[in-house]
């Protein structure tokens, strides 16, 4: 029922896919053996690395009305579950939702008819403003794991913002997947 190992295999992809991207891309940058443009290409990384270290925080706060909630007994057969997370920024600023992202395949959050996932659409780009709450709803399918994927379950949805007072977020569902 846990995701850990499925968790691990793709951190592993994601990695390996960002270190050959970044490979090639300083490759296709600087064409071999040429080293002046490969001191142009690594000036422009640091300066655009110091540019976004420079962009202002929001003064805006993340709340919710909870962080957690337990589905109970979850019949494997008996079709998707939602529950309701109430996300308010109480700051003076506004908030911005930079990424929202799940710990498995079989649960899924949607704002602002926005869906995000462990595989999907992980850039939110989402702004509540001072005083502004939004509804974000989670599912979790008792059957994505096949029919004999049952027992205690125990996901996360977080969130990343542009907030020095909320910088991440993190929500938990849990539930036992039962058989009738």
């Amino acid at each position: 029922m846990h995701c850990s190992s499925h968790n691990r295999g793709i951190s592993y992809f994601v990695i390996g896919m960002v270190v050959l991207l970044g490979l090639g891309t300083v490759i296709a940058q600087s064409g071999p053996g040429d080293a002046s443009d490969k001191q142009t290409t690594q000036t422009q990384q640091t300066s655009n690395t110091q540019s976004q270290a420079q962009l202002p925080a929001s003064a805006g706060t993340l709340e919710a009305d909870k962080q957690e909630f337990s589905f109970g007994d979850i019949p494997i057969y008996g079709g998707k579950v939602s529950t309701n997370f109430t996300l308010t920024n109480s700051g003076t600023g506004p908030v911005l939702l930079k990424s929202i992202t799940t710990s498995c395949m079989c649960t899924q959050a949607t704002i602002d008819g926005k869906t995000f996932g462990m595989h999907i659409n992980s850039t939110a780009d989402i702004t509540l403003q001072p005083k502004e709450s939004k509804t974000m709803t989670v599912t979790f399918d008792p059957l994505a794991h096949g029919d004999t994927g049952t027992g205690p379950i125990t996901r996360t949805i977080s969130i990343l913002t542009d907030s020095t007072a909320t910088p991440a977020y993190q929500f938990k569902i849990t539930g036992d997947v039962v058989k009738p």
